[in-house]
């Protein structure tokens, strides 16, 4: 973490003062306010489209608005509107999908939030990083890339649906590195991001070795984020009585009676493999109640503690405001985005948070440190 915030120094030095306020925000506990001045993070959904179709990807969301036959997105006009009133406080903008390299326009949004002095970074399945795609990005100087990989190339392929899925992102990433040495820059600072699968430890073994022989810059891991059927019901009955919530829980569904195959011994042994690491490695699920995490029949604790609504503003693809869930409370072609950060609506969802897990909090990990009571 001390090595990101010195990346983030050297090719931002304005951040000095936003990284204090982040670390700030993360001492004083949320349950204190119910209002923040602004976002720490904006993350721009700049498409839904994707070229693969995976299990459990939040992109497989119905929620987005088609016209005419097209999915519809927010224009770069539009999203430099976004930039401008929020670059004051500089906030870290996160680009994400769908795929964003399907957007044509993606490297010009890159560009600009650049021009405002601001952190850029996006995630990519990696299939669309050609050389020269690549070489637009080291050139306008993108911070961070993460790069999604989550098994060896045949298991890769299949999850993604997408055969070459694997050797177009390793590909990608090769090329990546000999263009930072080739210009002689630390940026982007590249992720190779994976889901650890319970049924398949030694996939995540695997991707250990590979980050290492690509000489990526992190490694980050996440649990596999699920949810059994009832969640959607019980969402549903607790937004008609709380007036608050959204009704999308992340992750892939299971029956209610599903069970996992998971070995607790077989995960210890590749977090001790992964000690040897050469790499820094980040995980989302924090927590190491392990057997609580695959057991469908254990519901998070209410000191399960979230920061997403107080520092995460969501943009969907129709300009919705957002923060997850599904939950929208705004559009960025109504009033102030700032303004409508702190509405009534936004209070109120922050209220019930802080007094525990919604139902569709179930194993989410974007921002959740789960808990389980023993």
């Amino acid at each position: 973490m001390f090595k990101k915030a010195l990346f983030i120094l050297k090719n931002n030095p304005s951040y000095f003062f936003p990284l204090i306020a982040g670390l700030l925000r993360r001492i004083v506990l949320v349950k204190t306010f119910s209002r923040f001045l602004y976002p720490e993070l904006i993350t721009i959904t700049v498409t839904n489209r994707c070229n693969f179709n995976c299990p459990g990807c939040s992109s497989n969301s119905p929620l987005y608005t088609r016209k005419n036959g097209k999915v519809k997105e927010v224009s770069l006009k539009d999203i430099k509107k976004v930039i401008d009133e929020v670059a004051v406080f500089k906030p870290f903008i996160y680009l994400n999908g769908g795929e964003p390299t399907l957007r044509d326009d993606l490297v010009e949004i890159i560009k600009y939030v650049k021009s405002k002095k601001l952190v850029c970074s996006f995630t990519t399945n990696g299939s669309l990083l050609t050389p020269d795609l690549l070489e637009k990005l080291v050139k306008a100087k993108l911070d961070f890339l993460s790069v999604s990989i989550d098994g060896p190339k045949e298991f890769h392929d299949k999850i993604r649906g997408f055969k070459g899925a694997f050797d177009r992102a390793v590909s990608g990433l090769e090329s990546l590195r000999l263009l930072k040495n080739k210009y002689k820059v630390s940026y982007p600072h590249v992720r190779l991001a994976s889901i650890i699968y319970p049924e398949n430890i030694n996939n995540s073994k695997y991707i250990i070795n590979l980050a290492n022989n690509l000489k990526v810059n992190e490694l980050g891991f996440g649990f596999l984020m699920y949810y059994p059927e009832k969640i959607i019901g019980m969402q549903k009955k607790f937004v008609e009585k709380n007036k608050t919530g959204g009704e999308e829980p992340i992750g892939l569904k299971i029956d209610n009676n599903y069970r996992f195959n998971f070995d607790e011994k077989k995960y210890l042994n590749f977090l001790a493999y992964l000690k040897k690491s050469k790499i820094p490695y980040f995980f989302a699920y924090q927590g190491n109640q392990y057997k609580e995490y695959f057991d469908p029949g254990v519901f998070p604790s209410n000191k399960s503690v979230c920061l997403t609504p107080w520092n995460n503003l969501l943009i969907h693809p129709n300009g919705d405001l957002g923060v997850c869930q599904g939950f929208r409370f705004g559009s960025i072609y109504k009033s102030s985005i700032l303004k409508q950060w702190n509405s009534e609506e936004m209070v109120r969802f922050r209220k019930k948070r802080a007094q525990g897990p919604f139902p569709v909090c179930f194993r989410c990990n974007e921002g959740q440190k789960i808990k389980f009571d023993k």
